[in-house]
């Protein structure tokens, strides 16, 4: 996105996927996130945004995808990423800001006075916050945790965020301590039930007969408020415990620098937490180590757990009752289909050639490869097509819990 320096206003809102050099078409080379993209857009000055995976949050894309709606620079001070996107095993909004790039033609910009000819090498920061947790329990720790889950079968062991802002804004370092605060709660199993997707596992260390429970990949929002030292505005880790039916529970704050204190947490930032349960005459306390980071400082293995989906475009146009448009997909997961979708009152099956039927001749996937594509086609057959139906149109690709979003602007009058 970029908007023209002196008035502020949108210049050009591109959407840009990695492209293939042309060599091939074939579905790894139409996804591999490795590749380059190009846009083409006009000279001058501008102050240029990229927003990436924003389709996580579907409210925050349908924005985006409407210049109307950011028109103007100052329409994107309000924008915001719903915590609810943030998946331990989903990806990751990401965002940058440049305010001083000059493109001035011939493939050639200057950036902050810097010459760039060619490709621009774009840093981009996540949007996102992530803990890993180690929790060390006894024995007898574990039967209390396990306790707290009442009768439930089999027990849920469950690990409470407390405190997390619900919404973070696009724009970095903007208080967002007076949104609406809320609660996550994440679950482990044991290393050995046969549950590889959950964010914890639990695991028993026979050597001293303790239990070490993991949470490798904990996604937060950014938790910025200038009064750093408030305790309140921190987030909280808790546990449950249950003894005897007495019900209890340990927690403990996290932020950025807990000797000054500094309870906010930055985006990019990458928390790595050990935690102990450790039992006084009085009660028992929640006592957390915490190393922090920035996210890009270290080698961090940044896979959105087990399971990935990828298309070679969220958006498509069609210009012609007759034209097809290929949208070639990869995916790690079994099963692949297609959902329709209701917007400006059209659903996807009142407009496109059997886009959501089982026996498709244009939808194709190969779970032994992962690979696969469906062409999306108009359908002169139904009346509302043969009335008329430019405008958006939507569709969902799912891959059980994974799933893309594709935009289809119909330009046929």
């Amino acid at each position: 996105m970029g908007y023209t320096t002196q008035s502020g206003r949108l210049a050009f809102n591109r959407l840009v996927t990695p492209t293939s050099d042309g060599s091939n078409s074939s579905a790894a080379a139409n996804l591999d996130i490795e590749l380059t993209a190009q846009a083409e857009i006009i000279t001058g000055d501008f102050i240029i945004l990229f927003i990436a995976n924003d389709y996580i949050d579907p409210d925050l894309e349908a924005i985006l995808n409407d210049d109307s709606k950011v028109a103007a620079l100052s329409d994107l001070q309000e924008l915001t990423v719903s915590q609810s996107a943030l998946l331990w095993d989903g990806e990751i909004p990401m965002f940058a800001r440049y305010e001083n790039v000059r493109v001035l033609g011939d493939n050639s910009l200057n950036v902050d006075g810097t010459p760039i000819t060619g490709y621009w090498s774009v840093e981009i920061k996540r949007l996102a916050v992530r803990l890993d947790l180690t929790l060390t329990l006894t024995y007898a720790q574990v039967r209390m945790w396990e306790n707290a889950a009442g009768s439930s079968s089999p027990a849920a062991y469950l690990l409470h965020v407390d405190n997390i802002p619900g919404e973070q804004y696009l724009f970095p370092e903007t208080d967002n301590s007076g949104v609406a605060h809320t609660s996550r709660a994440y679950e482990a199993k044991w290393e050995s039930s046969g549950y590889p997707n959950y964010p914890g596992q639990i695991e028993q260390d026979n050597s001293d007969n303790s239990y070490t429970i993991t949470f490798p990949r904990i996604l937060l929002p950014e938790s910025w408020f200038t009064d750093k030292n408030n305790e309140s505005n921190a987030v909280e880790i808790r546990i449950g415990l249950s003894e005897s039916g007495t019900d209890k529970t340990v927690s403990g704050r996290i932020g950025y620098d807990l000797t000054l204190p500094d309870y906010t947490l930055p985006r990019n930032t990458y928390l790595t937490v050990t935690a102990t349960v450790v039992e006084t005459e009085e009660k028992e306390e929640l006592c957390m180590h915490l190393s922090v980071n920035d996210w890009d400082d270290g080698d961090v293995d940044d896979m959105t757990g087990n399971r990935e989906l990828k298309v070679s475009a969220v958006k498509a146009e069609i210009d012609q009752p007759d034209e097809a448009v290929r949208i070639w997909f990869w995916t790690d997961q079994p099963e692949v289909s297609i959902h329709t979708m209701t917007v400006e009152g059209k659903n996807t099956d009142d407009v496109f050639y059997d886009l959501t039927g089982n026996s498709l001749g244009n939808f194709y996937f190969d779970n032994s490869t992962g690979e696969g594509w469906f062409d999306i086609i108009t359908d002169l057959s139904k009346p509302e097509v043969t009335a008329g139906v430019s405008g958006q149109h939507g569709l969902i690709l799912d891959a059980g819990e994974l799933k893309r979003t594709i935009t289809v602007t119909v330009n046929i009058p």
